[in-house]
């Protein structure tokens, strides 16, 4: 690129603040052509999907920018690290390709215990606790699938999963003054 080209970056970065969104298409394709040509990429990670997400932090950013002509290194340095961040998810992750298929018998045996426990520790709860406690500790399901299960918000899912562990201790201390009798 030339510096003609440059100053037609800096020109549009100036419009673009100035409320011009018609500029913004020629400042994403001459950014994304940049980042996709100047780089060299991992075979592991896509250029396209780099370019995308660090595009989508230098406009987060661009405010903050003091230097227009600089903007093309910000937004090269911010691809870098988006690929470098992708890249270790990638190498992270290994398939396990020898792990042994379930048998269908041991999940059902494990369903099984889960819904024996379920029902021994559960017993003296109310449906919504017992729900709460089947999602929590027998299904081992997440704070998002509990609050989408549930329909509660992060606090109100603390307060009922706090309540109900108090609910658990009390009915076990209880069961258990009655053992000793």
């Amino acid at each position: 690129m030339s510096i003609a080209d440059d100053q037609r970056l800096t020109e549009c970065l100036r419009r673009a603040r100035d409320g011009d969104d018609s500029v913004w298409t020629e400042i994403d394709d001459r950014l994304r052509h940049d980042i996709v040509t100047k780089l060299r990429f991992p075979p592991d990670v896509d250029p396209d999907e780099v370019a995308t997400d660090a595009l989508s932090d230098v406009w987060q950013a661009l405010r903050s920018v003091r230097d227009d002509q600089k903007i093309v290194g910000f937004a090269l340095t911010v691809a870098r690290r988006v690929a470098a961040r992708k890249h270790r998810e990638a190498t992270r992750h290994v398939p396990l390709l020898c792990d042994p298929p379930a048998r269908i018998e041991d999940i059902a045996e494990r369903n099984a215990a889960g819904d024996e426990l379920l029902g021994r520790l559960a017993e003296p709860l109310a449906a919504f606790d017992r729900k709460l406690f089947r999602l929590l500790y027998v299904l081992g399901a997440s704070k998002a699938e509990l609050e989408q299960e549930l329909g509660l918000s992060g606090s109100r899912l603390r307060k009922r999963k706090f309540m109900l562990r108090e609910k658990l201790r009390r009915s076990h201390d209880v069961r258990r003054g009655f053992d000793l009798l």
